[in-house]
């Protein structure tokens, strides 16, 4: 998946605007991968690969954890 078909994928997960989501993502280099942060307090917020896996976070995990975890090969599944 390119970027902008990552942010398509999470705009139509999140049933939200792709405007909204693409002015709070960005490419993390070292992962390849897609990061979006809800900007409201309590916000969720994932990591989008290129194969079209992801990995949720809550607000409660902290983004260096959030990080690690997909580093490691976690991934949330859909159900």
């Amino acid at each position: 998946m390119s970027k902008e078909e990552q942010i398509s994928f999470l705009a139509e997960l999140l049933k939200l605007n792709r405007e909204l989501v693409e002015k709070d993502c960005d490419v993390i280099d070292e992962l390849g991968a897609l990061y979006y942060s809800c900007p409201d307090k309590g916000g969720d917020s994932f990591f989008v690969d290129k194969d079209g896996s992801f990995l949720y976070a809550d607000s409660s995990v902290g983004f260096t954890r959030h990080f690690e975890m997909f580093k490691e090969g976690k991934r949330t599944e859909i159900k």
